[in-house]
């Protein structure tokens, strides 16, 4: 077993951190999104195992709760319609106080959900109607795919609504102000706007207040596009083909997950492909207007393997010295399921330096998966996600690695 072990180099668990480099959640906590504050803490959104209440937990610079939050770092939002409650999006806004975006229902009936908290973890009732924006485009399932704050502090969002009819869900950009769909945007002040359909598995918003969302095509993952749209949400024409570009793999499958936009406008995307029966980590950098990047791999997308298993990356990260970290799982048995990390160069190629050979996996236990990957200012590298069936404690973990 290819087990990370706690250390003091590059790619090992920060033991300083938490309770053995992971920090300690309470045992309800079901599902939960991370994110890295301005000033070093950590704010976790999840729910409690029954479905019916949100949970956030605000974490020190150490790893432990921040007693100062809410009751002793836990806080408890229970909507007035809560059923399955599950977390999907946690945003931050610079005053300190928190959008939450999760789904509600089940796959028959899901309404998607938008609610802000307060620093103090405090629902904002000032937001939406009584604290509360749900969402519901024709009444079976509307889903968010992503989204984010815009520069005046409205909202974002990509949605996904099943239809009567068609075999897939319509994508729309919506834009909220204050927890409302904002009349000055979209079709007839409807505040939306139908793009396609399709799916879309991430998200980013531009410096323009533009938005770029990812979808892979047909159910079969030939081909995945990249679509680009304006402030307006009109398609931008600078980008790629009248704001469309693809990423395709030659006699193979491709899967994006996570897309990062570089300071310089390039775009970093971290996901999964195959050559024949196995799956690999895929890792890709795109130029400003969606061609390829000669610059990484030659221009292609990268397949790495993790020696004996399969492996596919949820999340990428870039570091400030303009290494890529990305994040994900290998496949298999609760035994084989694990998290894996790994760093690359600018260049493409996996960074010797970190971990075991550039690659690091640990075994929490459980169905172990990595959603998300931070990098701290001080380099290290905070990663976090589900570990399901786990007979150790609670089904979400944040774990620390030095970087």
């Amino acid at each position: 077993m290819a087990n990370q072990h706690s250390g003091k180099n590059p790619g090992d668990l920060d033991i300083d951190f938490g309770q053995n480099g992971f920090m300690p959640f309470p045992e309800h906590l079901d599902f939960g999104q991370s994110r890295l504050l301005q000033d070093g803490r950590i704010l976790t959104a999840g729910s409690r195992r029954d479905g019916q209440t949100l949970v956030l937990v605000r974490h020190l610079t150490t790893g432990l709760l921040d007693t100062s939050y809410a009751e002793q770092g836990i806080a408890y939002i229970t909507p007035p319609f809560a059923r399955d409650l599950l977390p999907k999006g946690l945003w931050l806004l610079p005053d300190g106080s928190a959008l939450v975006h999760c789904g509600v229902g089940n796959v028959v009936q899901n309404d998607a959900l938008v609610l802000r908290v307060t620093p103090n973890g405090d629902l904002d009732t000032s937001f939406g109607v009584a604290g509360y924006c749900v969402l519901n485009l024709g009444g079976g399932t509307t889903n968010i795919a992503g989204g984010g704050v815009l520069s005046d502090g409205r909202i974002i969002l990509a949605l996904l609504a099943q239809r009567p009819g068609s075999p897939s869900p319509w994508i729309y950009l919506a834009r909220l102000d204050n927890g409302h769909l904002d009349p000055s945007f979209g079709d007839n002040g409807s505040g939306l706007i139908h793009v396609g359909e399709d799916l879309v598995s991430s998200v980013i918003v531009l410096p323009n207040d533009g938005v770029m969302l990812v979808a892979p095509t047909d159910f079969d993952y030939v081909k995945v596009l990249l679509l680009q749209f304006l402030a307006d949400g009109r398609p931008d024409p600078a980008f790629g083909d009248d704001g469309m570009a693809s990423l395709t793999l030659a006699d193979g499958h491709v899967d994006i997950q996570s897309l990062v936009r570089q300071a310089d406008g390039k775009l970093l995307a971290a996901g999964s492909g195959d050559y024949g029966a196995d799956l690999y980590t895929l890792t890709t950098r795109l130029n400003p207007h969606g061609s390829r990047d000669e610059s990484f791999n030659n221009g292609n997308p990268r397949l790495t393997a993790f020696p004996g298993y399969e492996t596919i990356s949820l999340a990428c990260a870039l570091q400030g010295d303009g290494k890529i970290v990305t994040g994900g799982h290998s496949l298999g048995s609760l035994e084989t399921y694990n998290v894996v990390l790994m760093r690359f160069l600018a260049n493409g190629e996996l960074d010797n330096g970190f971990g075991n050979n550039g690659q690091v996996m640990t075994n929490l236990g459980g169905v172990d998966e990595c959603y998300q990957v931070e990098i701290q200012r001080d380099g290290k590298i905070l990663a976090s996600g589900a570990s399901r069936l786990n007979p150790n404690g609670t089904a979400y973990f944040v774990a620390r690695y030095l970087g």
